[in-house]
């Protein structure tokens, strides 16, 4: 996750170096310098929704050579078995973002990133059932095959 970002970082920065040894005035636009950012975010998000991807894909191969035909998966919440009547005071996904910003890395929304996983499952697996249901705080995604 982190070499892709860094890559990218990196290939930024002797992009500028290139453009400012030049012999002709480098005029950057704040909307330039900004989407420089956003890129480097798109990036990062995308690197999460691989790994999230990754880990479910491994896990429904797993499950397809041991002869079962559903899985069950949370995807970027930490749950929390309590009472669901609980659950309006917590937010799993919260829990899960702050945790990766603890370790250092830039806030990021679920929500985003589990709309891409599910979509790139719905592609690899065009002929699977995915259902959403709930479970200790945290939507649970049901696949079959």
């Amino acid at each position: 996750m982190y070499r892709y970002l860094c890559a990218s970082i990196i290939f930024m920065v002797l992009i500028m170096i290139v453009l400012v040894k030049s012999d002709e005035k480098l005029i950057l636009t704040n909307k330039q310098l900004r989407s420089m950012y956003d890129e480097d975010k798109n990036n990062y998000i995308e690197e999460i929704a691989k790994q999230q991807y990754n880990s479910i894909f491994s896990s429904i191969i797993g499950l397809a050579i041991e002869r079962k035909t559903v899985g069950y998966y949370i995807i970027m919440c930490i749950e929390k078995p309590i009472h669901i009547d609980e659950c309006i005071k917590y937010d799993g996904y919260k829990y899960w973002s702050e945790r990766l910003q603890y370790q250092g890395n830039d806030v990021v929304k679920p929500k985003e990133i589990i709309n891409r996983v599910i979509k790139k499952i719905q592609t690899t697996f065009p002929e699977s059932n995915i259902t959403k249901g709930y479970k200790n705080c945290c939507d649970e995604y049901r696949i079959s095959w």
